[in-house]
């Protein structure tokens, strides 16, 4: 399961982290940060799948997503998981140009946490996180298949679904009331234990 989730220099978060549990809930007041991580969250998801300036939604444009407006401060993103004899850790940074919609890979590494084994897959210029194009070598490959089991949307919702990490946002969902589910669906594919559907 992923344990635990680290943001850099995302809108107001400067540096954040969360250790998370299967059950996660995040509590607070009105422009905490709590919408945030959760975007923080859904960005480095879709980086999986997407093209950097896709994987960021909403409207934006040059530096606005960067702490202060910053110009040339990367915005990173962490995960660490453990699962059985797996740990590993995952970081993207990335950098966002002064004006437009253009977001550039600015670097991204892979470490076995056991093994104290690194693996670079920074590729330092490019629009697409190194998940996100699948190139490399054996090595790169074998940590982009594990990042991708890791960050992609479960596929089929029809299937049996064990949530892992359950978020809520009372910001976005006021009339949230227990037996109803807010779950980041990127952080549910991962299984810790399985728990039961109705988790509020």
């Amino acid at each position: 399961m992923i344990t635990r989730f680290q943001v850099q220099n995302y809108k107001a978060l400067r540096d954040v982290t969360l250790n998370l549990t299967p059950m996660h809930v995040l509590i607070g007041p009105n422009d905490a940060g709590k919408t945030s991580i959760l975007e923080a969250m859904t960005a480095l998801c879709r980086s999986v799948d997407y093209p950097l300036e896709q994987a960021f939604t909403g409207s934006w444009q040059g530096s606005g997503l960067v702490s202060q407006h910053t110009p040339n401060l990367p915005i990173s993103f962490g995960i660490e998981v453990e699962e059985e004899q797996l740990h590993f850790e995952y970081q993207l940074s990335c950098t966002f140009m002064p004006s437009g919609h253009t977001v550039r890979n600015h670097s991204e590494h892979f470490q076995h946490t056991k093994e104290s084994r690194t693996v670079d897959l920074s590729d330092p210029g490019q629009e697409t996180s190194r998940i996100c194009s699948r190139s490399g070598s054996a090595e790169q490959q074998e940590a982009i298949d594990l990042v991708r089991r890791t960050l992609r949307p479960t596929q089929n919702l029809q299937q049996p679904l064990y949530v892992t990490h359950v978020i809520v946002d009372r910001g976005r969902h006021p009339d949230l009331v227990p037996g109803q589910r807010n779950v980041n669906p990127c952080f549910a594919q991962r299984l810790a234990k399985p728990l039961a559907r109705s988790l509020v």
